[in-house]
């Protein structure tokens, strides 16, 4: 991440991880961090807006939030998007089935 009063260095095209907003209440087991999605334009010195390539939704983003994605597979689009979409749902999953068992074991107290 962009350390305090760093100047990002992002570009157009750079792939990158978001942080997901530490306000919600999210599990522990979920992922911190949302992506891949693809740098689409500067939108001032420090926000950006960045393209989530699986659901191409657009969205504005202070550079503090964003984090170089490194994966030497991106030039495969298919094969990454299923990853991606796998991935997402398999920590979905396993975050419900955890809150599950420990819905059930405390009302077994």
């Amino acid at each position: 991440m962009a350390g305090k009063g760093a100047r990002p260095s992002f570009s157009v095209g750079d792939f990158v991880l978001v942080v997901v907003d530490h306000q919600k209440e999210i599990p522990k087991l979920m992922p911190r961090w949302t992506g891949p999605y693809r740098i689409t334009r500067r939108v001032n010195e420090w926000v950006y807006e960045v393209q989530h390539l699986v659901t191409e939704i657009l969205s504005e983003i202070h550079c503090s939030r964003l984090e170089f994605y490194f994966d030497d597979k991106l030039n495969m689009e298919i094969h990454l998007l299923e990853q991606i979409q796998h991935d997402e749902r398999a920590a979905i999953s396993a975050a419900n089935r955890i809150a599950g068992s420990q819905r059930r074991n405390l009302g077994a107290t």
